[in-house]
């Protein structure tokens, strides 16, 4: 596992993160974005958005209440899952709501992964996000470098 930690002083800085993420994945990459309440999960999500070369991607909303968006016209489309409001996952497991992970033809972003049941296996990419003692956040990218060498390599070419 590679492990990179990014120090992003300003919110475009950690759309900027997502954004490199974006024209990095491939199609059945799930990423889990993990972090407390504004920690910026939604900020990164718009630029997975923006890197996939979706046309809008100001258009991208936290879907807390509807818990799934599916976002089109980029180079992959992105399904973006946020779990928040889900206390247990067996309805929405019956509903099909956490289907859109297993599409081999898509990436899933997944906000509050940590609410996914442990058969839905383990994610390419994981983004923690925390709150910063002063300003602005800590974001830690962790994936197989293998599998992802060119983001590895943008990644310390940012920091």
């Amino acid at each position: 596992m590679c492990i990179v930690d990014l120090w992003c002083a300003e919110t475009q800085d950690t759309e900027r993160v997502g954004e490199i993420l974006g024209r990095h994945v491939f199609a059945g990459t799930r990423i889990d974005c993990q972090g407390e309440l504004g920690a910026g999960k939604t900020t990164f999500a718009r630029g997975v958005l923006r890197g996939l070369g979706h046309p809008d991607p100001r258009e991208l909303a936290s879907p807390t209440y509807a818990l799934h968006h599916c976002y089109e016209g980029g180079r992959l489309r992105m399904n973006h899952l946020d779990l928040y409001r889900i206390e247990s996952t067996d309805p929405l497991l019956r509903q099909g709501v956490l289907d859109p992970l297993m599409e081999a033809d898509s990436v899933a972003l997944v906000e509050w992964p940590e609410r996914l049941p442990s058969e839905s296996g383990p994610p390419t990419i994981s983004v923690e996000m925390a709150h910063a003692v002063t300003t602005g956040r800590r974001l830690r990218v962790t994936f197989l470098p293998e599998v992802h060498r060119e983001l590895l390599d943008e990644l310390i070419r940012r920091t």
